[in-house]
């Protein structure tokens, strides 16, 4: 169902209201097409997420400017879109590139009305709408890494950054998302790139970052809508058949302590279960986790 009601936060109007907001470059002047909100909610099919949509050329961090809004009072399902962040992060403050009308960045600000352990399921419901929407737009068959990253052909290709903010009597969470969509090698760190990918790398041609947004938000909504109506189990389900973790040799990181271990099960509070070297079975809910693909062993950092 089409929203009924559709509007664009703009640039103007967050400096007018004391934000703080960088001037971008001439989109005009580019090869890669901006992303326009007018298109995109004409396209879009969700009930609310991507009613309103605040989008600009260049932004330190779209989870940022959600945080603020999400406090400030705007409307559930409100999403940020940035052509290019400065200061993307991703979990543990790590950088997350994040280069200009390359990628789809982007921050959905969310309110829900759902059970305490299950809210961290919706970094789930998200890095599973990236892999619908690679499959959707690009024909591509993505897989998962607990807790929050995508991945195609055994390298990263997006990560998700949940954020808890109170605003007044409830809390609400933003989900930030980051996938490259156009990116190539060069737009990376030459450390990085045997380790990233890209849809446009693995489709072997350019892809249309509007589709990706439209079919990724419509995933996100009907996914949540899931976890709210339905509870966990199917999105659960879902999660364990993609995730590469699961069966194979990891590296915990958590706390300062390092050791290896194989991947067991997702729980149903979306906790990862090992068992290490000395046969203990642990309960991870943190921490970076390195596995081993194809002989390799492949350290990858979890986050947005």
């Amino acid at each position: 169902m089409k929203p009924a009601i559709a509007r664009e936060i703009s640039a103007e109007a967050l400096r007018e209201g004391g934000y703080s907001i960088l001037a971008g470059p001439d989109t005009r002047s580019l090869k890669e097409e901006p992303l326009r909100p007018a298109a995109i909610r004409r396209r879009l099919n969700t009930r609310r997420i991507g009613h309103t949509i605040a989008h600009f050329d260049v932004l330190p961090s779209t989870n940022r400017l959600a945080r603020e809004l999400a406090q400030a009072g705007v409307e559930e399902g409100t999403v940020v879109i940035a052509e290019e962040q400065t200061e993307g992060r991703g979990r543990h403050g790590r950088t997350w590139i994040s280069p200009a009308h390359r990628g789809l960045w982007f921050s959905v600000v969310l309110r829900p009305d759902l059970p305490g352990p299950v809210k961290p399921l919706l970094g789930f419901a998200a890095a599973l709408a990236v892999v619908e929407a690679g499959r959707r737009c690009a024909g591509l068959g993505l897989a998962v890494k607990w807790p929050n990253d995508v991945y195609g052909g055994g390298k990263k290709l997006a990560g998700i950054l949940l954020e808890s903010v109170t605003t007044g009597a409830e809390q609400a969470v933003i989900v930030g998302i980051g996938v490259n969509v156009n990116s190539t090698s060069l737009d990376f760190p030459e450390e990085l790139r045997r380790r990233v990918t890209s849809l446009r790398e693995l489709a072997r041609g350019r892809v249309d970052r509007a589709a990706v947004l439209c079919a990724l938000l419509e995933g996100l909504e009907r996914r949540y809508d899931e976890l709210a109506h339905r509870g966990a189990k199917l999105l659960l389900r879902e999660w364990r058949r993609l995730d590469l973790c699961l069966g194979r040799r990891v590296e915990v990181k958590s706390f300062g302590e390092s050791y290896l271990a194989e991947a067991l099960a997702v729980d149903a509070d979306g906790s990862l279960l090992v068992r290490d070297r000395e046969g203990r079975i642990r309960r991870l809910r943190a921490g970076e986790v390195s596995l081993t693909l194809g002989g390799a062993d492949l350290r990858v950092s979890p986050g947005r």
